[in-house]
């Protein structure tokens, strides 16, 4: 039940030291496999930086580097800061999701529970645990992690999204089902692709009426795909619509 993870950085930390990112977009729909929710992600830090000026500017170069897709020099950035401070919550954290992004989520993983373990309070800390969690095939213990974030940000959409993922690969459906409604008014930006997975999950459990509805939604906003028009055409000759299919 695993896609690929998208960046989804809506915001790097909101503090007098580093600025948000201008001009960092997530990538958009490129198709989505049969029933395989996209798995979102972020490397947004939203704790305040407490550290000196110096790593406060080498993080900021840092995550120039992660953004721009310079993974190998962000990491070397973010190892040579945890050298200065071992305890630096937003090194630990991005670090993890640099390790993440090669598939070696379980090494992630202990980074980014150090960084938690330093600051709890930190949702996207949270959730990018649980995204390293869900890619290594662990929906038990990612969901938690993703209950978590959402409860500290309960307006953050990506969060709620995955949350979902998670619900589904349990097979906890209709926690999926309404987790992906409640994150569909939150963000515009991720609706389509929302609805799709809702197409997804109602169909796999026979609900066809209620999937043709967002399949139609998603068919007209977002790019052609051959595996939407064949959920579709599932779907409406299940509902005896064979003409229309």
């Amino acid at each position: 039940m695993i896609a690929r993870i998208i960046l989804a950085a809506d915001e790097y930390p909101r503090t007098s030291h580093v600025e948000a990112m201008d001009g960092f977009e997530p990538p958009r729909h490129q198709g989505h496999k049969e029933n395989r929710p996209t798995i979102l992600a972020t490397f947004a830090g939203e704790n305040t930086i407490r550290t000196m000026p110096r790593l406060a500017a080498k993080l900021t170069q840092a995550v120039g580097l992660h953004t721009a897709g310079n993974l190998a020099e962000a990491e070397s950035l973010y190892r040579e800061i945890l050298r200065v401070d071992a305890g630096h919550a937003d090194a630990l954290h991005l670090l993890g999701v640099v390790v993440s992004g090669r598939q070696q989520h379980d090494e992630a993983a202990g980074y980014i529970r150090q960084a938690i373990e330093i600051d709890d309070s930190a949702a996207v800390y949270h959730f990018n645990l649980g995204n390293a969690l869900l890619a290594d095939g662990l929906p038990a213990d990612a969901a938690p992690c993703y209950e978590r974030a959402v409860a500290l940000r309960p307006a953050e959409a990506a969060y709620r999204i995955n949350l979902a993922n998670a619900y589904v690969a349990l097979n906890r459906i209709d926690e999926a089902v309404e987790t992906y409604e409640q994150a569909i008014p939150l963000n515009s930006h991720y609706e389509a692709e929302i609805r799709v997975n809702l197409g997804h999950v109602l169909k796999s459990c026979g609900r066809f009426a209620d999937a043709l509805p967002h399949y139609e939604f998603a068919m007209q906003r977002l790019p052609a795909s051959g595996d939407l028009c064949a959920a579709v055409g599932f779907v409406l000759q299940a509902l005896g619509r064979k003409v229309e299919a």
